[in-house]
């Protein structure tokens, strides 16, 4: 959990490519240098935010189903970054890629619920070799609104124009409903209309035939909110590929943390009602002397479970009350120390096989 206040703003998903260049991008590690051309082409490349522009280009619904199933499952690691700038600029992005050494294949965006795709920086990010998790946002209607169909007509046009990129992405709704502190959390939101909410979403994409989305159910680890049980805010397998987990190595909020104490409590509660995949879909380490230490642990942790699929840096600078500077590159020891383990095998393999 953070307290924060957000001014993230529009933001897009990964967009189509050929089924040659996929099969290449898999063969060959998408390099620190391709991810600065893209940014220095981006402002070129990019229709203004918020237009629908069509991509040139998609995959079979074969192609893109075989491709889903290799990366809900995948063999090796995800590693993930939530970039503050992006996709407005590429330029933060490719200078963390080149101080780690690698490129993330996973960039969580937080989209406000009700804003348009921009189709063009879709293929911009696809060009990398990068999947999306888009975490919408909804702020409004409210989710007993959308469940009563309040936003029937934005699902439907959403659900068809990532049908119609072709690609794989990966789709949050409500990020840390269990927490009271969004809008669509515990305190405006009654679990069963989240529910119903996430169920209609769901079957709105299903009619519209999207089917090369990974659905992410996205929980806070449960110490902050001990009291609320996840199994009522849970849709069920049928709607549901990975269970996602926001948790963050924080010493604000008291001492310091290991994999085992932040997020294997609410795993255990977790498995009691799914045996679905996990995420760390939110996470960082606070600044001080164990940052590097807690690093590796989070590295470690992910490894040694192998129901865990990787996780999300989130690599933002957020000064200020109940906030802190999570960048990666905070001090010079942990940027060494993230680098070094991100070069090992498992971690940042190309999005698509």
């Amino acid at each position: 959990m953070r307290e924060r206040t957000y001014t993230r703003g529009l933001y897009a998903v990964a967009g189509a490519a050929t089924s040659l260049f996929l099969i290449y991008a898999y063969a060959h590690p998408v390099s620190p240098s391709s991810i600065t051309a893209a940014a220095k082409a981006s402002s070129t490349r990019r229709a203004p935010a918020g237009t629908a522009s069509s991509p040139t280009t998609t995959t079979s619904a074969s192609e893109t189903t075989s491709a889903l199933s290799s990366l809900i499952n995948p063999t090796k690691k995800y590693l993930g970054v939530a970039q503050d700038n992006v996709p407005n600029s590429m330029t933060d992005l490719a200078a963390l890629t080149k101080k780690i050494g690698k490129s993330p294949n996973l960039i969580a965006y937080y989209v406000p619920w009700g804003q348009p795709l921009n189709q063009t920086w879709v293929l911009d990010l696809d060009n990398d070799g990068i999947m999306p998790l888009i975490q919408f946002e909804p702020t409004k209607p409210s989710i007993a609104d959308i469940a009563a169909g309040a936003s029937d007509a934005y699902a439907t046009t959403l659900a068809q124009t990532i049908k119609n990129l072709g690609v794989p992405v990966v789709l949050s709704f409500g990020h840390e409903m269990n927490g009271n502190w969004f809008t669509w959390g515990t305190q405006q939101t009654s679990a069963a209309d989240f529910v119903k909410a996430w169920k209609r979403i769901h079957d709105i994409f299903a009619e519209a035939g999207a089917t090369n989305v990974i659905w992410l159910w996205d929980v806070n680890v449960t110490y902050p909110v001990p009291n609320i049980a996840l199994d009522p805010l849970y849709p069920g397998d049928a709607y549901v590929d990975w269970v996602g987990l926001t948790g963050y190595y924080n010493t604000t909020a008291g001492g310091r943390s290991t994999f085992k104490t932040l997020f294997e409590p609410t795993m255990e509660q977790v498995r009691e009602f799914t045996e679905k995949p996990f995420l760390i879909a939110e996470t960082g380490v606070s600044p001080g002397a164990e940052k590097p230490t807690e690093i590796e642990n989070l590295f470690t942790g992910v490894e040694d479970h192998a129901d865990v699929l990787g996780f999300v840096w989130f690599n933002y600078n957020k000064p200020g009350k109940n906030e802190t500077d999570w960048m990666i590159d905070s001090d010079s020891t942990s940027a060494k120390t993230f680098a070094s383990l991100a070069q090992g095998p498992d971690w940042g393999f190309p999005r698509t096989p």
